[in-house]
């Protein structure tokens, strides 16, 4: 399973200065193009079952998680009852996953079976990063394989 981890500058070890260098001057003379926002969430990886339940797989498609077909929202709660603030994040995300799929579970099931999983990010203001965000929202990335 691919990592959908999309990487800040200082995180891309193999950039060289010149490559940052480069970067930064396309940047500054506007010559990139359009794209979409970075965002600076959590994210939440998930997976439909055949019943049409949410299930919390974690970041990526960790082994242990996808084994049992992913966690519930409680085992979720439970497994970060340590971090308050996450384990909250990550349980209104998934009940608001949770409602959207119960709109229409069909293609959440039939894209999930096989061992994939949705990759997703949620942004709430009590669990911001660096980007403070005045809603809260779960933006879905893709599908992983």
């Amino acid at each position: 399973m691919s990592d959908p981890h999309i990487l800040n500058l200082y995180e891309a070890y193999e950039l060289s200065y010149d490559d940052l260098y480069e970067i930064t001057t396309l940047a500054l003379s506007k010559g990139f193009e359009p794209s979409l926002e970075k965002l600076d969430g959590q994210n939440l990886t998930f997976t439909v079952d055949e019943s049409g339940l949410v299930r919390f797989i974690g970041k990526g498609c960790p082994g242990w998680t996808v084994k049992r077909g992913g966690l519930t929202i409680r085992e979720t709660v439970d497994h970060f009852k340590d971090r308050v603030n996450v384990a909250e994040m990550f349980e209104a995300g998934l009940r608001a996953l949770q409602g959207v799929v119960d709109m229409n579970p069909e293609p959440f099931i039939r894209v999930c079976h096989s061992n994939r999983c949705i990759s997703s990010e949620v942004l709430t203001a009590p669990n911001a990063n660096l980007i403070r965000y005045d809603k809260e929202y779960v933006c879905i990335h893709g599908v992983i394989d």
